[in-house]
């Protein structure tokens, strides 16, 4: 299938070729199934309901019309005699009502000839008629007239029509209303960014006058849906898999963007053509700059006053006062007041009420103030976009994917988080390799250069020079060949050689191999029992493993494990806990081990700790003490979560506990946390936890709690319900 056939133009539909669009993934497929039939089963015999889709900039509005349109037009279809108008996305030339009926006369002579007489009858009615109502009512009749002569009905289809509205006076509207609930030759299927406030003002002339279809945006299941879908038709194999690969950082952007269908169909197109970075932010940077033409005239036509406001609340991010917008920008309280209504009525900013007279503003589109802080912000507004953008996408890589059969049930996404008890059980890591001692101050060019590769574990360019050497290290070239060049063979000759002055890791590295790379269980076995007879401990583990992975002789395991951690391998520490709990049930016996490590310092043994005692032993009071000391260790020291994010992984030990502790109501404990790092931006690093905790104490911070974006609202929810899940 040829690149065009999903090469979906993001903002011009129409200028697509017909095939090709109706080809495209259909996003809104029950909207559109219900104006169809709307459509279809309407006889038009008296006046018929006319219709309005509402739904933010780059949900589908206009691919919606333009469908229809082409739906009606299909030989095969039972709607002969009815023709759709497809007006312009933005159709400037329309300023009064006449102009809109000539633009329907216009529209109509290029769908049906039959018709082309109407243009010198216009130009007569035009010359006859100054006054512009007595026109507009002319025009109106004349358009009426040839209709019902002709046997057509006519299907308004007017993009936009939110931005057309304020450009007619009280009295057309008055006659719109008129000519639309008369007329059984005309229908309206408008669009709109958001139903108009002023139809819910019973005095408007078109007050409750259009049944409405509401855009929502893409849900998760919808996404992989649309994705999958596109991957399908791109022709490129590989293209899903690759996609379903990047779960994670689609999910990320398809929250922070608002489930907006262009970004979604904008950030595929991205992935296929290989654009993307290595994360979500790399993704976002992408299509955030895709958006800066658009978003950078919005904020141009505006007054300077209003720039000045719509930059304090974007820098801001979370909803803000009038006093505080009023001295970052240094404006007059009143001034300010005076140009938030306008901003609010234009539908820039929305107005949170508060039970104060202090209300809260922020900007409606939570991807523009993602976009306002990406290209105008300081280094610190970046480094908390990226943040979040960091924990977002660690959060949704940690949920399971959702239940396809079954997608109204509710996910309990990240219980398993919640309930994790302790690390998962290690797996043997190949042993550090043996460095070389230093090289004397006479030692040869050569050696230096090989000790430089070797500290820089530049392996594959150190191994020239290796062989070169007359003492060779056969450990290290052993494990070379295993791990960076998987030459197995090779390995196995130098580990061997290796073994021939009884040397104990020679004996436990040809075990990793035997067992990890050769899956030769039964060698490694007989490689880890020689090294076990020098008391080599890092062979103690590896038999444990060995004992619980592949044979799952579990007593065995444990001797072997209790021999490693007693020679102070911490690790077989850990797998010995997760025996006692997961294959023993005898989790009590887990206590010391946890406890001691806690107590060397392992702040991971604490949350592992207080899930045992909260999971197995139902002793909350000891949970509650363990997940405080983890607390304790991040408000003395700080937060350190950077190495943790780069590695894609969720900090489960900071979080867990701030979730458990929450769930317990240990709010004394928590405040003291949150001060201890707001000074060090630690809240921004950590928003969406922060706002599920003000989203459990509304009755005291229900006013801080309304400050948070709609771009937080999915993850706040989900971490709500793991809280909820460590109650029971």
């Amino acid at each position: 299938m040829s690149a065009a056939k999903w090469n979906v133009r993001l903002y011009h539909p129409r200028s697509q070729d017909r095939d090709l669009f109706l080809e495209q993934p259909l996003a809104h497929a029950p909207v559109f199934r219900r104006l169809w039939r709307d459509v279809q089963e309407a006889p038009m015999k008296t006046p018929e309901q006319h219709l309005l889709i509402a739904g933010r900039s780059g949900m589908g509005k206009t691919s919606l019309l333009l469908r229809l349109a082409y739906r009606v037009e299909e030989p095969s279809e039972n709607t002969a005699g009815l023709v759709p108008l497809l007006f312009n996305e933005a159709e400037h030339g329309i300023r009064k009502l006449y102009q809109l009926w000539e633009r329907s006369l216009d529209l109509l002579i290029e769908k049906v000839p039959l018709f082309a007489s109407l243009t010198e009858e216009r130009a007569r009615l035009s010359t006859r008629h100054r006054e512009d109502a007595t026109y507009e009512r002319a025009l109106q009749q004349l358009l009426d007239q040839q209709l019902r002569m002709g046997r057509r009905k006519l299907l308004l289809l007017v993009d936009n029509f939110d931005r057309l509205l304020p450009k007619f006076s009280q009295a057309e509207l008055h006659r719109l209303r008129k000519v639309l609930q008369t007329s059984a030759e005309i229908r309206l299927i408008a669009s709109a960014e958001a139903v108009p406030q002023a139809f819910y003002d019973y005095q408007h002339p078109l007050y409750e006058f259009f049944k409405v279809e509401q855009l929502n945006p893409l849900a998760t299941e919808a996404t992989r849906a649309l994705l999958r879908s596109l991957a399908e038709r791109s022709g490129r194999p590989g293209m899903g898999a690759r996609i379903a690969a990047q779960g994670p950082r689609i999910e990320t952007i398809r929250r922070l963007s608002g489930g907006v269908l262009r970004n979604l169909i904008a950030l595929f197109k991205l992935h296929a053509e290989d654009r993307n970075g290595d994360s979500a932010f790399a993704d976002l940077e992408q299509l955030l700059d895709q958006w800066s033409p658009t978003y950078q005239e919005r904020v141009d036509r505006l007054p300077p006053a209003q720039q000045e406001i719509i930059a304090q609340i974007a820098l801001h991010w979370d909803a803000i006062q009038v006093g505080e917008i009023a001295r970052g920008g240094r404006l007059a309280s009143k001034v300010v007041s005076a140009q938030l209504q306008t901003l609010v009525k234009n539908r820039w900013v929305e107005k949170i009420t508060t039970d104060t007279k202090n209300h809260l503003y922020r900007l409606r589109e939570r991807f523009f103030n993602l976009w306002y802080l990406w290209r105008n912000g300081d280094a610190k507004g970046r480094s908390r976009l990226r943040d979040l953008l960091a924990f977002t996408e660690a959060w949704c890589a940690s949920a399971p994917p959702p239940n396809p059969s079954d997608p109204h049930a509710p996910q309990r996404a990240h219980t398993l988080l919640a309930e994790a008890l302790s690390l998962a059980p290690l797996q043997a890591k190949p042993e550090p390799r043996p460095l070389p001692s230093p090289p004397p101050q006479r030692a040869s060019l050569a050696r230096r250069e090989l000790q430089g590769l070797l500290q820089r574990r530049a392996y594959r360019q150190a191994l020239p020079l290796l062989l070169q050497q007359r003492d060779q290290n056969q450990l290290l070239l052993g494990q070379i060949y295993a791990d960076d060049l998987r030459d197995y063979a090779r390995a196995e000759r130098c580990l061997r050689a290796a073994t021939i002055p009884a040397a104990p890791e020679a004996h436990n590295q040809q075990g990793i191999l035997y067992q990890y790379r050769l899956q030769r269980p039964l060698e490694a076995e007989q490689q880890f029992l020689r090294a076990a007879e020098y008391r080599h401990p890092r062979a103690w583990y590896n038999l444990g493993l060995l004992y619980q992975v592949a044979q799952r002789d579990y007593p065995r395991a444990v001797e072997y494990f209790q021999r490693a951690h007693e020679a102070g391998d911490r690790e077989a520490g850990w797998n010995l806990a997760e025996l006692y709990i997961h294959r023993l049930e005898e989790p009590q016996r887990a206590v010391p081990l946890y406890r001691a490590a806690a107590e060397e310092g392992q702040l991971d043994a604490w949350r592992s700790l207080g899930s045992l005692y909260h999971r197995y032993l139902r002793r909350p009071t000891e949970a509650t003490h363990c997940f405080k000391r983890v607390l304790d260790h991040y408000r003395i020291y700080g937060l350190t979560l950077d190495e943790r994010r780069a590695g894609g992984d969720l900090d489960t030990t900071l979080y867990l506990s701030l979730f458990y502790l929450m769930a317990r109501g240990e709010w004394d404990a928590l405040r003291s946390f949150w001060d201890s790092i707001e000074s060090r931006q630690g809240i921004d690093r950590l928003k969406p936890v922060y706002y599920a905790g003000l989203a459990l104490q509304k009755e005291r911070f229900g006013r801080e709690y309304q400050r948070m974006g709609g771009e937080l609202v999915e993850t706040v929810t989900e971490i709500l319900e793991t809280i909820a899940a460590l109650r029971t």
